[in-house]
């Protein structure tokens, strides 16, 4: 899931994006991307899968760029997002109303308190600062 926000001065918003594990909770990969892009979710969801190995299904909200409904075993794939899913054997299930998404949004709502707290106090300006700071805001939240 995408977050768009200023999260640090810069001319344009930056999008986090964000991938957590439903069952344990734990922060499996976020990284910063200038545009929330069908390219850099696949980068961002390559990253977590080789780290964490494949799940068996990605919950994601029902966006264009994912997909507008659940690509079930015999259904078509709207997308190239559930293309890639169906390619590696993951299934795609689309939440389907805001209050779905309590949990992700809840865990985007904690970062942008602390997140923009410690990108201000380390004076980040640069993409690679930021990013440090997020992988040490979520190895510290995965300790809980």
């Amino acid at each position: 899931m995408s977050s768009i926000h200023q999260w640090w001065p810069a001319a344009s918003k930056q999008t986090l994006l964000l991938t957590v594990d439903d069952h344990s909770g734990l922060n499996l990969a976020g990284r910063f991307v200038d545009s929330d892009t069908t390219w850099n979710h696949f980068e961002h969801f390559r990253l977590a899968f080789e780290t964490c190995g494949l799940p068996e299904a990605v919950y994601a909200d029902a966006r264009s760029l994912f997909g507008p409904s659940s690509s079930g075993v015999h259904s078509d794939p709207k997308s190239e997002f559930q293309r890639a899913l169906r390619a590696l054997g993951v299934a795609h299930l689309v939440a389907p109303t805001p209050q779905a998404k309590g949990k992700i949004e809840r865990r985007f709502g904690t970062f942008q308190k602390r997140l923009l707290t410690l990108l201000v106090h380390a004076r980040a300006e640069t993409w690679r600062q930021a990013d440090d700071i997020l992988q040490m805001e979520i190895a510290h939240q995965n300790q809980f």
